[in-house]
């Protein structure tokens, strides 16, 4: 998972925090004064709340699309990396002549990072009825982008999850979501 998203979490979480602080003061400056006068404070205290939480929402809504946006071009870019015609001849080659387990590893540890790669080695150490760690499973493109939209949907629940009306930071579903993500970007 995209560290980016905990860290606009954890910045919607801050900038939340800070407007319930001062709308609590706010309600307690506002017990001082009869029910005439605190009524209006009151109120001014709460759409002061209302309108700053929608836009820190809104705006940590806008932060994870458009960082949802540049980890799926991210992952396309890397999914679908040119394969130049040296390699292919070089994989064709390796193919033909029935390739050890070393040299099929060696090639798994340079092209790690190269899915399409790894699953034309894959193709190759099957052909070969060899067993390479780091061939078992590789990620299509489907399921890479499912990841990514699923870590990325989870942020939103936890967004949403925060009411405009009434502080809640605290709420189990915001928790939850938050501490899964935290997971997520440990690993």
């Amino acid at each position: 998972m995209n560290n980016n998203v905990l860290t606009i979490i954890d910045a919607l979480k801050k900038e939340v925090s800070t407007a319930t602080t001062t709308y609590q003061n706010a309600l307690k400056n506002a017990e001082q004064y009869a029910d005439e006068y605190k009524l209006p404070k009151v109120e001014a205290a709460q759409a002061a709340y209302q309108t700053t939480v929608v836009q820190l929402k809104e705006k940590a809504k806008s932060k994870l699309e458009k960082e949802r946006e540049q980890s799926l071009q991210g992952a396309a870019k890397t999914y679908f990396k040119t394969i130049d015609s040296e390699l292919v001849e070089t994989l064709t080659l390796l193919e033909r002549t029935a390739p050890t387990k070393k040299e099929l590893e060696y090639f798994v540890e340079c092209y790690k990072d190269r899915p399409l790669v790894l699953r034309l080695l894959a193709d190759i150490s099957k052909k070969a009825n060899l067993s390479i760690e780091g061939l078992t499973i590789i990620p299509t493109l489907d399921q890479t982008v499912e990841t990514i939209d699923s870590s990325f949907s989870l942020a939103l629940q936890g967004v949403q999850s925060i009411s405009d009306v009434e502080p809640n930071l605290e709420n189990l579903t915001f928790q939850m979501t938050y501490q899964t993500l935290k997971e997520q970007a440990e690993k």
